[in-house]
């Protein structure tokens, strides 16, 4: 017997959840990007086994997003050279605080303090990472 309002009745749809729509299988092809932000993988960085680049974080590399040091909007491209391991807190904090980051002529990345916490802005790096 129907349902008055057309539906199944409550008991029935617990046993029968609707059907989910039919996926296609994954293509291989590469997606064009679309939206605002680009991510590349935390491998593509080069850093990977290091961790947060941020100076005294101890973050593995799997709680990490590579973060671009001259944002691809910007016209910066998605390269080793130009981009950097930054945990979740780090990675946001960069973004809305007035720190800097760069890679020294090594190609480690160092961090500049704003002016307010450190007058003479004296570059910082993380050492955690490079311990044996």
């Amino acid at each position: 017997m129907p349902h008055p309002r057309g539906r199944a009745p409550p008991r029935l749809r617990r046993r029968h959840p609707p059907r989910r729509p039919h996926r296609s299988r994954p293509t291989t092809r590469p997606r064009p990007t679309t939206s605002s932000h680009h991510r590349p993988s935390p491998a593509s960085s080069g850093a990977a086994g290091r961790g947060c680049a941020f100076p005294g974080c101890d973050r593995p590399p799997r709680w990490c997003d590579a973060h671009h040091i001259h944002h691809w909007a910007d016209g910066g491209d998605t390269s080793l050279a130009n981009v950097v391991l930054l945990c979740g807190h780090h990675h946001r904090h960069l973004h809305h605080s007035d720190w800097a980051v760069r890679l020294a002529g090594d190609g480690h990345p160092e961090f500049v303090p704003p002016a307010w916490l450190d007058p003479k802005q004296v570059p910082r790096r993380n050492h955690y990472h490079r311990r044996t």
